[in-house]
């Protein structure tokens, strides 16, 4: 796996996604062009937000490319959206993002 090392605009997201989740609020137009400055993949096939916190039931959003481009926002406002966001966001969390850059690909299990 490649060694990832956070730049300043990778942080400056970071830090804007946790206040964007404390806040259960942003902008989605912010979101996006900040996240064309990061390092994180800029093309993806689907893109899997997992926002965890201690003894509380992870909230998983899941977003595929339908029409050509799928925007972080996107899957960002979702999880705002989410009803037990505030349980979550209330305490310590973590974000997992994981981005898809290529499609699955078949497998064939027959012998």
């Amino acid at each position: 796996m490649p060694d990832y090392q956070p730049g300043p605009h990778d942080i400056a997201f970071l830090h804007l996604l946790e206040e964007a989740i404390r806040n259960a609020s942003a902008d989605k137009d912010d979101i996006d062009l900040l996240f064309t400055q990061t390092r994180f993949p800029q093309r993806f096939c689907r893109l899997i937000l997992v926002l965890y916190a201690p003894r509380q039931k992870r909230i998983l959003i899941s977003r595929t490319d339908l029409d050509g481009k799928t925007d972080f926002a996107d899957a960002l406002e979702r999880l705002l959206l989410h009803p037990r966001l505030e349980q979550l966001a209330s305490q310590a969390f973590h974000l997992q993002m994981d981005f898809m850059v290529e499609p699955p690909a078949e497998v064939d299990f027959t012998p």
